[in-house]
């Protein structure tokens, strides 16, 4: 018994499946056309009894109106597109303020561990300079392994001191800027958003 590959689709055009039955039972699987390579579920839609193509697919967050014949955006996209993107953009924030900083003409680490040694120290000169004590270590290695050296301690804890405040100013300016960022999506529209994304196609 030989086999037919049939399109079945609903009253509104859409595909509902894509299936090889035996050619006199086609009949039961009306409406039907005979499936064509190019077709599938997600790029194509049946009107006037003929295959139609889906224009491109504006965004990941829209869906196929079957009855309209366009893409829409949901009435709850924009919860989930400025979700996600403000999630995004607190992650670049946090990148960025791990990145090492240009301080005095070296790259230095600030990431969270160099934050805290920093401190650390800071803490441990201040303690040996009150105690007049001097235990030495007055080396820093910068983000390309190079060591610093100095002979005044004195010198070096106003360096890290004046390192630590270049650090919290620029953490302080991307919170602003990444802050003024997630404000801006939270003020637009669901198609303002994903009006600026990259676009895919199909389904």
């Amino acid at each position: 018994m030989s086999l037919v590959n049939i399109v079945s689709y609903d009253d509104q055009g859409e595909v509902t499946s894509i299936r090889a039955v035996p050619e006199n039972e086609a009949e039961l699987y009306q409406p039907y056309l005979l499936f064509n390579s190019l077709v599938s579920k997600d790029t194509h839609y049946v009107e006037n009894g003929e295959f139609v193509q889906k224009p491109e697919k504006p965004s990941a967050y829209h869906i196929f109106d079957f009855a309209i014949k366009q893409w829409i955006l949901p009435e709850n996209a924009a919860i989930e597109i400025k979700s996600r993107e403000q999630e995004a953009v607190k992650k670049l924030g946090i990148v960025a303020s791990d990145e090492p900083i240009l301080f005095e003409g070296k790259s230095i680490d600030a990431d969270s561990v160099a934050r805290e040694n920093i401190r650390n120290t800071i803490d441990r000169l201040t303690f040996e300079a009150e105690q007049g004590i001097n235990s030495g270590n007055l080396f820093w290695i910068d983000a390309y392994g190079n060591k610093i050296d100095w002979n005044d301690s004195a010198i070096y804890l106003a360096w890290l001191k004046r390192l630590h405040v270049a650090i919290s100013n620029r953490k302080a300016g991307l919170v602003l800027t990444y802050k003024a960022e997630k404000d801006k999506i939270q003020s637009a529209s669901a198609t303002e958003l994903v009006a600026v994304k990259p676009k895919n196609k199909g389904g």
